[in-house]
């Protein structure tokens, strides 16, 4: 029998955290028969099943399941030793940053503009995904910060603030619902939803509270991009539920609108979360510190619509 490699596991752990094949080898750059055969050669090599397709991914089997816990506590040791060997050895290297899809590209350049004026980190290196991927990356140790949803802290990594966000029906301006001031649940079905193409926390909460009503949602085309999401709501043709962060430059310049969702008020968690892994660097921790103080004026300025700070636990503690 032949030793598992640690390409076909690593392909292996971006399907399990992507939960899709699609998307798993656009972010390994390959093509998705080379990530099969990855993944096939890796269960003819255990003989036993890791992953299902269905129809909206990919899941984990227990086998697969079991291994994807083993080999990410694997890979986490990996990345405290990169770390701890490079601190000891004095070398320099960039912060980098996860941020979610739904915070746009002026906030992005924004961040990075502060980060560089307020710390002196001239090295940033910042990656946009979903909040299910930049979890995974968090704990491989592929960034240090990240901004996201749905986060838990755990031994690898700590809140260090978080942003309440209320989500808004976002439509283009000659919408049928534009003109309310704002828009109960159960009014949501008389509009075609856009969702991601991805495990949707927005999608799953409008599901679960319709379930509970027992009402009708209408969702249209599953989308990879919230930037798509957005071009085709300004058309007129669907309306899509994001948070107000997501949607901010397109309101102000007029090209969508915003309508408030009650009865009840849908909301995430956005949070700042720093890796434990080796210890938190102190450049770590004041590169979190900005991007905090940074959320903090659009909040005090009403930038973001329906958001505000909620408290957390005890701050991160940089390592000596």
């Amino acid at each position: 029998a032949r030793f598992m490699e640690l390409r076909q596991l690593r392909c292996f752990s971006a399907v399990a955290e992507m939960g899709s094949f699609s998307r798993a080898a656009v972010e390994l750059g390959l093509s998705q028969p080379a990530l099969s055969k990855q993944i096939r050669a890796l269960e003819e090599d255990l003989g036993v099943a890791l992953l299902i397709r269905d129809g909206r991914g990919a899941r984990l089997t227990a086998a697969g399941d079991e291994l994807f816990r083993r080999f990410s506590a694997i890979e986490e040791q990996l990345a405290a030793a990169r770390a701890a060997a490079r601190r000891v050895g004095g070398a320099g290297r960039a912060i980098s940053i996860g941020v979610t899809s739904s915070l746009g590209p002026l906030f992005q350049a924004d961040l990075i503009r502060r980060i560089e004026r307020a710390t002196g980190q001239t090295e940033i290196r910042l990656v946009e995904g979903y909040s299910r991927q930049l979890q995974g990356w968090l704990h491989s140790g592929r960034i240090d910060v990240a901004l996201m949803y749905g986060s838990k802290e755990d031994n690898t990594g700590e809140i260090l603030a978080v942003v309440e966000e209320d989500l808004f029906l976002v439509t283009a301006p000659g919408h049928t619902l534009a003109v309310r001031s704002e828009v109960a649940f159960n009014d949501l079905g008389l509009a075609e939803l856009l969702s991601l193409d991805q495990p949707s926390r927005v999608r799953e909460m409008l599901e679960v509270e319709a379930m509970r009503r027992g009402i009708g949602l209408r969702f249209g085309h599953l989308i990879d991009s919230i930037g798509a999401i957005k071009v085709i709501v300004a058309g007129g043709a669907a309306a899509a539920v994001l948070p107000f962060a997501a949607v901010e430059r397109e309101v102000r310049e007029g090209r969508l609108v915003a309508t408030a969702i009650t009865d009840p008020v849908l909301q995430l968690d956005l949070a700042i979360v720093v890796s434990k892994r080796a210890g938190v660097a102190r450049e770590t921790v004041a590169v979190a510190r900005e991007i905090e103080a940074m959320i903090t004026e659009r909040l005090a300025s009403n930038q973001w619509l329906g958001s505000r700070s909620k408290p957390v636990g005890p701050v991160a503690r940089p390592a000596s």
